[in-house]
């Protein structure tokens, strides 16, 4: 990369020589991604491996924004909002399957409920021990947790094929509120009338239904063909009614209230059973959460010994690098790409030569340190180019980039464009001779002239990374 100015950069890379093995630097990686209120882009949330099958959605430290639980099938942990690291909250061998979620004391935080077909229990705020609430034969997988008498306190719903009953709070006798050859397992449950009561949702096929607050014979709201298993229920756009929500495989559509026709909100693969919805912003609007599988790159970071090159100032670069591929900050040809770096161990120094690459003999010197990344002074050669703020071959994890890069505005973006040409990747703006394409795309992390902005990667791209 050779420096023109402040704002724009000129990379280059080395293509075809493979060095040493690169397994080490290299491991697999869970991601988690959000689209705020479903309408966005995807934006990178956390990193975790954790699979929507052992996960659930809930407020667990009462501040309004939702959280992510997960039971590993020995402790519980909550990351606040997605984006903390896990925290563990208790120890229990029951996992997400055998559990039902909701608010039983009215605190503003979700308490974790179970019912063996003999008694039921809660753990208060998923921290206290188990505590017998009632007892009742209706084992977990019949019930459903609802706030059916809007006093903010979670209730215990029962569907037995003729009669519908509610037990208040989850503490007191059932009670007969509704008769329907509807089970629990047939229905969904929301607040689509912004009581603050939670209704019954059923799908026929043809036509949907609500019963509000369970009480009130079914309700006509709407015509369509889609069934429960397809949709999921959220307030979607702050106005305290629940929203249908339905993934098509290729675009989301939402009825607002489930009263409205389909309006397209986002276009998106991703289907029902790998996403969940939740207010992890807490303004309101519900958003749509889903994981990926990535990659981790773990970094070793070396400087030579006359410059001075910190821990946190590596951390601050990775994290750029992290977020110039996770995040999808344009509308087409560019993917959340579920790429992360790492430091790995402590900056470490080296002494070889002065710091300053004047020819090949001496770059590969340098690059053939064990480290993955080397911060040098400059680079004066770097194939057919003199100057650059960074340099690569293809085939292995290993790049040399100049102090002034590593620290400047291009930081992020040169580790990753750096890596890119490690795994493959030439410039997006050249042919495969290197000489310019007309009308180059924009803003791409490969293109071999740009700044800070060139934060674009394509699927293709992504692919080569991961």
């Amino acid at each position: 990369m050779h420096i023109k100015h402040a704002a724009i950069i000129v990379w280059s890379a080395l293509i075809g020589l493979v060095c040493a093995d690169s397994a080490m630097a290299q491991i697999n990686m869970g991601q988690w991604q959000v689209s705020p209120d479903g309408t966005d882009r995807w934006q990178f949330l956390n990193v975790s491996r954790t699979k929507i099958p052992d996960l659930a959605i809930g407020d667990f430290d009462g501040d309004g924004a939702d959280d992510v639980f997960y039971a590993d099938g020995s402790e519980w942990f909550f990351s606040s909002a997605g984006t903390a690291s896990w925290n563990r909250i208790n120890k229990s061998s029951y996992k997400r399957n055998k559990l039902l979620f909701g608010d039983l004391d009215g605190n503003g935080i979700t308490d974790v409920f179970r019912a063996n077909g003999a008694r039921w229990f809660v753990s208060f705020d998923g921290r206290s021990k188990w505590t017998q609430i009632n007892t009742s034969a209706i084992t977990t997988d019949r019930l459903a947790l609802g706030d059916f008498a809007g006093d903010g306190k979670a209730d215990v719903f029962y569907g037995n094929g003729s009669d519908w009953f509610i037990s208040d709070d989850g503490v007191s006798k059932w009670r007969k509120v509704n008769k329907s050859g509807y089970k629990t397992k047939d229905l969904a449950f929301a607040d689509f009338t912004g009581d603050g009561r939670t209704d019954v949702f059923r799908a026929t096929g043809s036509r949907w239904y609500i019963s509000s607050a369970a009480t009130a014979s079914w309700s006509e709201i709407n015509t369509s063909a889609t069934r429960i298993s397809q949709l999921a229920f959220a307030d979607m756009n702050n106005d305290d009614d629940a929203d249908v929500f339905y993934a098509t495989g290729s675009r989301w559509l939402l009825s607002t209230s489930g009263t409205s026709s389909w309006q397209q909100i986002n276009t998106s693969s991703v289907k029902r059973p790998n996403l969940l919805l939740g207010d992890f912003a807490g303004d309101g609007s519900a958003d749509v959460f889903h994981p990926v599988n990535g990659t981790l790159y773990q970094l070793r970071v070396i400087v030579h010994d006359t410059l001075t090159f910190t821990n946190a100032q590596a951390q601050a670069l990775m994290a750029l690098a992290s977020a110039v591929l996770r995040v999808r900050d344009h509308a087409s040809q560019d993917r959340a790409c579920p790429i992360g770096f790492r430091l790995q161990g402590n900056v470490g120094a080296f002494s070889a030569g002065n710091g300053i690459l004047q020819n090949r003999a001496q770059f590969d010197q340098v690059e053939g340190f064990g480290a993955e990344t080397k911060i040098v002074s400059q680079i004066n050669w770097c194939g057919g180019i003199g100057a650059a703020a960074g340099c690569a071959y293809s085939g292995d994890i290993s790049q040399v980039i100049t102090l002034n890069a590593a620290t400047g505005g291009v930081r992020g973006v040169v580790l990753a464009h750096e890596l890119g040409h490690n795994r493959g990747l030439g410039h997006s703006d050249q042919d495969a001779n290197g000489n310019p394409i007309p009308n180059p795309p924009a803003n791409r992390v490969m293109n071999s002239v740009g700044g800070a902005g060139n934060n674009r990667v394509t699927s293709g791209e992504c692919g080569a990374y991961r």
